[in-house]
């Protein structure tokens, strides 16, 4: 048995193991579920498999809602928690009960639960996340002063290993997917965005299809700060970049932002928006109001970066200050700190009336299990996991560390 993640209640019953025979089968309550089911039953064959050294048979599954001898799919409410389950396992069966959001998780902790010699341990399971909200940060490409330096040799991202972060990203619990877009894919109606490093539309679409496929939310990221001589953050943008804010700018902008709506149909929108150090505090909040604008009328929330509790950039967290409060109150907030441990930030911008999110880097494990506790005593929005590394072969191992151990501490939340 070996559980991504510690569940909330865990009770032990070794005499009421449940062994997987030859009749045994799975069965799914809602037809919704039968993917479920199907996924399970090929995780029991690979574990069951690779234990016995020979291909032992795959589990059969079918609607159904009680029998014995069965491994039970059901819909269920656990505690009032949307992505909550619960699985129960005696001598007769195995059961697994939740909700619509739960159930993927209900049955990946199945597939984790089961002893490979063909066993589930008896006794029962009571989880559900922290977090409502856990994402995960990639890079089809990106601007900060390290990544601009090698700018001139930047390749296309590694599509396997993109492939394979999402699908670990998926399996590590987290539900949505931010992708920082940049110049890093072709636009139609911008072609002369196009760098070395760019990949096709099409391409970009088939990770969003995966993420999708995998019950991820898919958001789309481009940055509108303006920062030309340190960060870079706009400096995708260009030629446009240092256009002043006016109609020719936001007609650029606004096109931008349709056909990354038109490829992802998200529910989100990252405009970033951090360490701005071009706009005043009054043309910031403006541009904000702007952008967030544009985007309601298209029945999609705003999401931004905010800098506080910065104190190496005193001009910024200044006018990060001021800003709050003025922005508006329907804008998501993300603040982000890679180390510490008290996060004070977090309740202050709630106690304002945001929703926030609180920014980690996988990379700093202590800091990170440490606001994923603060934050979940704050009761926000959720957590996203940060690591601001290509998608190469190189960096895989790193992402993907960093992707496990933000998982565990968002479900978790310590």
């Amino acid at each position: 048995m070996s559980l991504f993640a510690a569940p909330k209640s865990l009770r032990k019953n070794p005499r009421a193991s449940f062994w997987i025979g030859p009749r045994t089968k799975i069965l799914c309550a809602r037809k919704e579920d039968l993917k479920v089911g199907r996924l399970l039953a090929e995780r029991i064959q690979q574990l069951t498999s690779a234990a016995s050294e020979r291909e032992e048979r795959k589990l059969p599954v079918a609607r159904g809602s009680r029998a014995d001898d069965a491994i039970v799919l059901r819909r269920g409410a656990v505690g009032g928690a949307k992505e909550g389950f619960r699985i129960t396992v005696t001598k007769k069966g195995v059961t697994a009960a939740a909700g619509a959001e739960g159930m993927r998780w209900a049955g990946q902790a199945l597939g984790e639960y089961l002893d490979p010699a063909g066993f589930f341990p008896g006794g029962s399971i009571d989880d559900a996340p922290a977090h409502p909200f856990r994402a995960v940060l990639i890079h089809m490409t990106h601007y900060d002063p390290k990544w601009f330096k090698r700018k001139r040799w930047e390749k296309r991202i590694d599509y396997k290993v993109a492939e394979r972060v999402i699908r670990e990203a998926a399996r590590c619990r987290l539900n949505a997917l931010m992708i920082d877009v940049a110049d890093g894919v072709v636009f139609r109606n911008h072609r002369e965005l196009k760098r070395q490093y760019s990949i096709t539309m099409a391409k970009f679409k088939e990770f969003v299809k995966l993420g999708r496929s995998l019950g991820m939310e898919i958001i789309p990221k481009l940055n509108f700060s303006k920062s030309f001589h340190r960060h870079h953050h706009n400096e995708w943008m260009r030629p446009y970049n240092k256009l002043k804010d006016d109609r020719e700018y936001y007609r650029h902008a606004f096109s931008l932002m349709s056909e990354l709506i038109r490829a992802t149909k998200p529910k989100y929108f990252h405009i970033g928006m951090d360490e701005d150090h071009e706009h005043t505090p009054e043309e910031y909040v403006e541009k904000i109001v702007n952008l967030r604008g544009w985007l309601k009328k298209r029945g999609v929330k705003t999401i931004q970066w905010i800098d506080i509790g910065k104190r190496w950039q005193k001009d910024i967290e200044a006018k990060m200050r001021w800003a709050v409060g003025r922005i508006p109150k329907d804008v998501i907030l993300c603040h982000w700190q890679y180390f510490g441990r008290e996060f004070s930030e977090i309740g202050w911008l709630k106690r304002r009336g945001y929703p926030v999110l609180a920014t980690t880097g996988g990379y700093t494990h202590p800091a990170s299990r440490a606001m994923a506790a603060r934050a979940a005593e704050q009761r926000i929005m959720g957590m996203i996991s940060t690591h601001w590394a290509p998608l190469q072969k190189e960096r895989e191992q790193f992402i993907i560390d960093s992707i496990r151990e933000s998982g565990r501490a968002f479900w978790e939340g310590a």
